[in-house]
């Protein structure tokens, strides 16, 4: 049975939802743990990654048919223009945790109070009972691969709950 999410998005999501919610716990778990179950097989393996992605909203801020990548300006222009919808949808969801991949600062658009981070895609803040975490987008090429990805959302996760 073919899942219809993709794994080079979705799979380092599900990571992420993995460590914050063990964290939750008070429960630290490497990256080579994340899954907690014995993978025998590929099903098994996408049920409980899906399961995971079941406890959360993903919100795409491009809301329109597009092409695989797009640009900053791109994104800011789309924010803008759909910021109304935007910001409904983060007011039905009513987050308590917001994960940025790549777009904090359009956050910033929508969310005038929030500060501006030193690194955008490594960093975090609140705002009351808010917490954000802006990181890389989750396909992001970067040296470490999904593992430093997982380190780097699980370390900011720590650095807002003390």
């Amino acid at each position: 049975d073919k899942c219809r999410a993709t794994g080079t998005t979705f799979n380092p999501i599900a990571e992420w939802v993995y460590g914050i919610d063990n964290l939750q716990n008070n429960i630290e778990l490497a990256y080579d743990n994340w899954l907690g179950i014995s993978t025998d097989s590929i099903s098994e393996y996408y049920k409980y990654r899906d399961k995971l992605l079941s406890q959360i909203a993903i919100m795409n801020l491009k809301k329109s048919d597009g092409v695989r990548v797009s640009s900053d300006a791109d994104l800011y222009y789309y924010t803008a223009l759909d910021k109304e919808l935007l910001l409904k949808q983060l007011e039905l969801i009513n987050p308590t945790l917001i994960v940025c991949g790549g777009t904090y600062d359009m956050l910033r658009c929508l969310i005038t109070e929030l500060p501006a981070l030193e690194d955008s895609s490594n960093g975090c803040t609140s705002i009351g009972n808010l917490k954000i975490i802006a990181m890389c987008h989750p396909m992001a090429m970067i040296k470490g691969g999904n593992k430093e990805k997982y380190n780097q959302v699980t370390h900011l996760y720590k650095e807002l709950i003390k």
